[in-house]
């Protein structure tokens, strides 16, 4: 884990958004309109804010009724799927009104393969997308984090 300085909850949003948002184009890139593969992505960027040295927890509950996962970090949502629940944004401040509705949080505590696993699985050919998980999880270290162990 990478430790981080110090910064602004304006800085924290805008550094989440672009983890959020390129997290999206990535997936838009293999499997466009396919929530479940937006919905998987929550383990990838989990590790990545893991690696930022960013407490993470993955919280089950539902979305405006809806079943659903996401992910809280600093004092925030992220939720890569978003956009396909109403379009709203991918990251937002945690507050009291809100549509998620958390059942239960779960500390993150999946290493980078059991991520890759999980965004595999969602697919019928896991072979495959583990490959593209992979792709998907190395370009988000390589981008937001810098130098990594692979």
């Amino acid at each position: 884990m990478v430790r981080t300085m110090h910064v602004t909850t304006a800085q924290r949003h805008q550094e989440l958004s672009a983890i959020a948002t390129s997290t999206v184009h990535l997936v838009d890139q293999i499997a466009r309109g396919y929530r479940y593969a937006y919905v998987a992505t929550c383990p990838l960027v989990g590790c990545v804010l893991d690696e930022l040295g960013l407490v993470v927890t993955l919280v089950q509950g539902n979305f405006r009724g809806q079943s659903h996962i996401w992910l809280e970090a600093d004092s925030f949502s992220v939720d890569p799927a978003r956009e396909y629940f109403d379009g709203g944004a991918l990251v937002e401040p945690l507050r009291s009104s809100s549509p998620y509705v958390a059942e239960q949080r779960l500390p993150i505590d999946w290493g980078r393969t059991e991520a890759v696993e999980w965004f595999a699985n969602v697919f019928e050919v896991p072979e495959i997308s583990r490959v593209r998980s992979q792709w998907i999880l190395d370009y988000l270290l390589r981008t937001f984090v810098g130098s990594y162990a692979a």
